[in-house]
């Protein structure tokens, strides 16, 4: 099985650009994809903030 984990750019968003495209790519494939939503503003990301969805979402790659 494929895994894919998409970080989205500054001021991104998980349903913009290419992603909608890519989702239906893969969907109905043998493979596991998330393209999770961070919290954004309009100056910064705050690393501690992003790490901690990705530790939630790592669980689910790594059992």
């Amino acid at each position: 099985m494929k895994n894919y984990f998409i970080i989205h750019g500054f001021k991104g968003s998980n349903i913009e650009n290419w992603f909608p495209w890519f989702k239906k790519q893969v969907d109905n494939r043998d493979c596991l994809y998330i393209i999770p939503q961070f919290p954004i503003d309009d100056k910064h990301h705050i690393y501690s903030e992003w790490k901690e969805i990705i530790d939630v979402y790592n669980k689910e790659f790594n059992g």
